[in-house]
């Protein structure tokens, strides 16, 4: 999630494919690394959410940074202005235990619609 300036190409490849989103088998051991402090780590269940009527939507905008183990907004840290440059969601969140809810807040943000 923290990259130099984004030349042209490199953001018309980072659109064209889309945010990172490593599922369990594509990672060491078949899991994502644990958080030491809180014994907790990432899920690819966290790319999905059920809305009222039991209906599974992707999150298509969430990026895991394999790297730096965190998640982030992947449009809105290609478009964002510099007030959504500051969000969490382009630095990298980590907090596994509060994802669900901190995911929903995000994507119905004026941060995340700019």
């Amino acid at each position: 999630a923290r990259y130099p300036k984004i030349t042209n190409e490199l953001l018309q490849s980072l659109v064209k494919y889309g945010a990172c989103q490593p599922f369990e088998k594509d990672m060491t051991n078949n899991t994502f690394p644990v958080d030491p402090k809180t014994k907790r780590h990432f899920s690819s269940s966290y790319y999905f959410i059920k809305n009222s009527m039991n209906e599974i939507t992707k999150y298509h905008w969430m990026s895991y940074s394999i790297i730096q183990n965190v998640v982030y907004c992947h449009p809105c840290w290609l478009f964002g202005d510099n007030a959504t440059k500051q969000s969490i969601w382009v630095s990298g969140y980590s907090d596994w235990k509060h994802l669900t809810q901190s995911a929903i807040f995000h994507c119905n943000s004026k941060q995340h619609f700019r």
